[in-house]
């Protein structure tokens, strides 16, 4: 008896599998079809709203603008000036000559950007950041036997070519560019631009890479005759977004620079991660909770 009983179990279990298989299959496909549905539904409604998306774009040169779409490519034409600068470089360098077959040579006028200026520069590769004494190593040019290579530090506008640019200018140039494209492309009754200004450092006997440090402040400053004289780069800053608040109001200025220069106590210092040693000190950036919660508030207090 108990074996009949055992023989019927087998038999109903074994005529129950291919059942669950093709109920299964069925609860596969129909999820397919549902997920190839909604995909061919999207691309429909994407086909039909896409006309009314407006493209993106950049701005290329200034007088005259090159406009590329979001998404596609395009080939900026340069003044003729430039292109036989080009031309010249290609036949007196590259095609004549073997830029590889050279050696180094001592130039007082290297490096092209001084050491510890770069903030791109990882730490492991920063050698005069951690401490390298000798300065020696970045002054070799490589000079190839038969040519010179050119330099690639200059500047065009138009038909000038700047072979020199400070600092200054060109963050002047810069502003400007930004601000005639924001002026130009921007729908100003649909979108508002915020420009964060300067945000104040409190490095003390030093830089950031030469030991300046900011780990014993521990108070704001109260009095304004201790905050510092404004920047060059930050009056430069200010006289751009006065020019563009007479022709246009799509661009808010949040002008944080005062505030945060009273803020030398809020810097992460030290503490910028756990068990940090006194080389290097971090007097730029804020700790949180802390200075930029109170720019949050003020963008709030622009937006309503």
């Amino acid at each position: 008896m108990a074996s009949d009983s055992f023989s019927d179990y087998a038999v109903a279990t074994d005529l129950s599998r291919p059942l669950h298989s093709i109920s299964f299959f069925f609860r596969a496909f129909r999820a397919t079809i549902c997920s190839l549905f909604l995909f061919l539904v999207f691309l429909v409604v994407l086909l039909c709203i896409s006309p009314q998306i407006p493209s993106i774009t950049i701005t290329i040169s200034g007088d005259r603008s090159s406009l590329l779409p979001w998404g596609t490519s395009g080939q900026v034409d340069l003044p003729s000036s430039a292109k036989k600068e080009i031309e010249k470089i290609k036949n007196d360098v590259v095609a004549s000559c073997d830029i590889f077959d050279g050696r180094w040579e001592y130039d007082e006028s290297s490096p092209m950007y001084p050491p510890g200026s770069c903030p791109l520069v990882e730490e492991a590769f920063d050698c005069f950041g951690n401490g390298r004494p000798d300065l020696r190593y970045t002054k070799l040019r490589w000079k190839p036997k038969d040519c010179d290579i050119p330099r690639e530090n200059f500047y065009q506008e138009g038909e000038h070519v700047f072979p020199r640019l400070s600092a200054e200018e060109a963050f002047g140039k810069a502003l400007r560019t930004w601000a005639t494209w924001v002026q130009t492309h921007i729908n100003r009754n649909r979108t508002q631009v915020f420009f964060r200004g300067y945000s104040w450092s409190h490095f003390d006997g030093g830089q950031w890479n030469s030991g300046g440090n900011c780990h014993n402040e521990t108070e704001p400053i109260t009095d304004e005759k201790h905050l510092t004289e404004y920047l060059k780069l930050t009056e430069i800053l200010e006289s751009v977004m006065r020019e563009m608040a007479q022709v246009t109001s799509v661009i808010r200025y949040l002008n944080i620079t005062r505030m945060t220069d009273y803020r030398k106590d809020a810097h992460p210092s030290l503490f910028r991660q756990k068990n940090a040693t006194m080389q290097f000190q971090d007097c730029s950036h804020w700790c949180l909770p802390g200075v930029p919660d109170a720019w949050n508030q003020l963008l709030f207090a622009m937006l309503l």
